[in-house]
């Protein structure tokens, strides 16, 4: 507790001398972030260590890549560097890394709907001597499996809290990593392909941690982080066009252990947790934000939301404020350009959807996995908080701004 509120102190003294970033912004309004991830930059000015984890497949050596400088971007040079520092091995055999059953003749129906299931044999049942694990690049005429040089297994944490996220599979040919939630119905999960989506944030090269189904990181041990029905603030920037509507693309404070100890009384699971989802279906056309709150993804007190349409961006600022008292809302905002929108205001699902009050919230960690682990949700992530208390407006629109000036996409 002394440690994080030292930090906390130290990263509003070093923000005065520099340009604020999301952290800084939500620290000076008296609504620190208790947690802060991302793998494309700093999210304090004053931060200057490692953004995230990677291992080399082919000798389960790992490093961290850190910012190149306090308040900047991640190393990508250090990164693309000991990822080929393995081909001196020879004929280096690099891991296949890709979610799911092989997408082949016999399993036509595994790709995942943005694959082409009519192209038989798209993803081949072997790759050298290793098996197909599944259709990982999609929406190209080739499915050919990943080759994963390096994988991303831990994702640091930048607000003192040491609030990380790690790999609670084991992925193939590794060793496990940490400890974490659980396999999902006897499948691993795995970490990311840390080269898969290579872009440009401010004219530096960077990657993002590129989900592609069976693919996820928890921390059941966390500090500060809020529980029961405390008020926090969740948000991430994702990619506007890597989605699905399976479950679950989530980040956010979710369950701790395996999931929820409590299934013999589903209705007690609801309001085990509060996450950003981001992706298409529970109601809605079209990829959007909405909360998963254990049991349901809502856009909405559970009514029909009218203003629910499809977001048509290539970056998304997603944003889910949950208050104590029965209230919490949702904000979202194209990362590139303009300011927030908020697509809803109002009380938690009750009724035959609820209660969602008050909150049961546990203070665990996930990302990209569902509150049981669920491993399905495809998305892009490459930074998020959650915030201790419910941010203010001024707060909210000041994060987006500075999300925005951080030229996403930009070379």
């Amino acid at each position: 507790m002394i440690f994080a509120a030292l930090a906390t102190c130290l990263h509003l003294v070093s923000a005065l001398a520099a340009n604020p970033l999301p952290c800084d912004i939500f620290d000076s309004h008296s609504t620190p972030c208790v947690v802060a991830h991302s793998v494309v930059r700093a999210l304090y000015a004053s931060y200057d260590g490692p953004l995230y984890q990677i291992i080399r497949t082919i000798d389960k050596q790992s490093i961290n890549i850190s910012t190149i400088s306090a308040g900047g971007y991640a190393d990508a040079g250090a990164q693309t560097a000991f990822c080929n520092g393995g081909d001196e091995h020879k004929n280096p055999t690099w891991a296949p890394w890709a979610p799911g059953i092989c997408c082949s003749d016999s399993h036509p129906d595994s790709c995942p709907d943005a694959c082409d299931k009519k192209l038989p044999g798209a993803c081949p049942k072997v790759v050298g001597d290793e098996p197909c694990w599944g259709c990982a690049k999609c929406g190209s005429p080739n499915h050919n499996a990943t080759l994963a040089k390096c994988m991303i297994t831990r994702i640091f944490d930048q607000s003192g809290n040491d609030n990380f996220v790690h790999v609670v599979g084991q992925p193939s040919g590794l060793e496990p990593v940490g400890t974490g939630g659980r396999l999902h119905n006897g499948g691993a999960i795995t970490g990311t392909n840390a080269s898969a989506d290579p872009l440009y944030v401010d004219g530096h090269a960077v990657y993002s941690a590129y989900f592609e189904g069976g693919m996820g990181f928890r921390n059941n041990v966390t500090q500060n982080v809020p529980v029961g029905d405390e008020p926090e603030t969740i948000y991430m920037v994702t990619s506007g066009t890597h989605y699905n509507g399976a479950c679950c693309f989530d980040y956010g404070n979710a369950e701790i252990g395996t999931w929820p100890n409590t299934t013999n009384d589903l209705g007690y699971a609801k309001g085990l947790m509060e996450t950003v989802y981001w992706g298409d279906g529970y109601g809605v056309q079209g990829p959007h934000v909405m909360a998963d709150l254990e049991m349901g993804v809502y856009h909405s007190s559970g009514k029909p939301n009218a203003s629910y349409v499809g977001i048509n961006a290539s970056f998304v600022t997603a944003m889910v404020k949950g208050d104590s008292n029965n209230h919490w809302s949702i904000k979202w905002g194209d990362a590139q350009a303009g300011p927030l929108h908020t697509a809803f205001d109002g009380p938690r699902p009750g009724g035959k959807d609820g209660p969602y009050s008050p909150m049961k919230k546990p203070g665990g960690l996930t990302l990209g996995l569902g509150g049981d682990t669920s491993p399905g949700g495809v998305g892009t992530f490459y930074e998020g908080v959650v915030v201790k208390g419910y941010s203010s407006d001024d707060a909210d629109n000041a994060v987006q701004a500075n999300i925005v000036a951080a030229r996403y996409g930009q070379q």
